[in-house]
């Protein structure tokens, strides 16, 4: 074999051998970046319970959420997604910018869906954007 050859089979092995180390690299990389965060479960809100004298019976679940940073669009993706469920009624928002938590009033009926549900899902919208920090169940009988 000539130097000229040579020298073009080593520079050929290099070259590959940098693809097959690149190639390594990145799916190490890739296996890294794509593992989900060991998330520690929290466990369930308890949910506080208030009776009212009422001219009609309804049930309304006030959601206290962290992380609306507006009332039209994270506030109307949250009632969106909570309107979708089965069961869910209305939903009202009371939103002030300076607030930290903001809070849905979520009108439901307790034998479709149950406050756990709705606060998965809004602990659900945008990965996790989003954290229902209290719940309360707001019960209005007639008298």
């Amino acid at each position: 074999m000539t130097k000229v050859g040579c020298v073009g089979l080593l520079r050929f092995n290099l070259a590959n051998m940098k693809i097959k180390v690149l190639i390594a690299g990145m799916t190490v990389i890739v296996f890294f970046a794509c593992q989900e965060n060991a998330k520690v479960e929290k466990p369930p809100l308890e949910v506080k319970v208030i009776t009212h004298q009422a001219d009609s019976s309804y049930v309304v679940a006030d959601l206290a959420i962290e992380g609306m940073m507006c009332a039209h669009a994270c506030g109307g993706k949250v009632q969106q997604e909570l309107k979708r469920m089965p069961g869910v009624k209305n939903t009202q928002l009371d939103f002030i910018e300076e607030r930290k938590v903001n809070i849905v009033h979520v009108q439901f009926d307790p034998s479709m869906v149950e406050e756990q549900k709705m606060m998965a899902c809004v602990n659900a919208i945008a990965d996790g954007k989003y954290t229902v920090v209290s719940a309360q169940r707001n019960v209005f009988v007639q008298p």
